[in-house]
């Protein structure tokens, strides 16, 4: 059997230039591709951490809030709507004890919302510093943030308190992250 060459002296072997071409136009493809998708998983992933950052941050905010509900008397609970500053306002007293069939009242506790500073050059929608300001004794401190305009939101109906926390993250050409958790508390009598 003879082996037949092909091609004869003249022909090239190896790629061609259209071969190398064509090579890296897919390669460029390839590659980019799987940027994108990186880019896209850190996207998704720095998403849901936030998101979740968020829902521990308001289940916090909230169980704090219920724990000093919870001895709270529902004939000393008012709500006052909400004003320039902020708000709503929940306000109402613990009971400390009893004298004989009367009950003994502690320092009255109010809850609201209170705005945050809103920076030059900004609307009040694309701020998220909004806090659950309580008060007690006349001095206040904070027990929540991240609160957009009207981020708190409180019912009283009876005895029962609803509290509704929203909670918002803006992020930087995208839209932003919002949670939003409720809370109901059976008050004492």
């Amino acid at each position: 059997m003879k082996l037949i060459k092909r091609g004869g002296a003249g022909s090239a072997s190896g790629i061609g230039l259209l071969d190398a071409l064509i090579g890296g136009v897919i390669s460029v493809i390839v590659i980019g591709s799987a940027i994108a998708v990186f880019i896209s998983g850190q996207s998704t992933f720095s998403r849901e951490t936030i998101e979740s950052s968020l829902r521990t941050e308001s289940a916090t905010t909230l169980d704090a809030m219920a724990a000093m509900l919870q001895d709270c008397g529902a004939s000393t609970a008012s709500l006052a709507a909400a004003d320039a500053n902020g708000g709503p306002y929940l306000t109402l007293q613990q009971c400390c004890g009893a004298s004989g069939s009367s009950a003994i009242w502690g320092p009255p506790l109010k809850f609201g919302y209170e705005k945050g500073a809103v920076p030059a050059g900004q609307s009040l929608g694309n701020i998220c510093n909004g806090k659950v300001i309580l008060t007690k004794g006349g001095a206040k401190q904070a027990i929540g943030s991240n609160l957009p305009a009207g981020g708190l939101a409180i019912q009283l109906s009876g005895s029962m308190v609803t509290l509704q926390l929203t909670l918002q993250r803006p992020i930087p050409a995208h839209a932003p992250v919002v949670v939003t958790a409720t809370r109901t508390v059976c008050l004492k009598n």
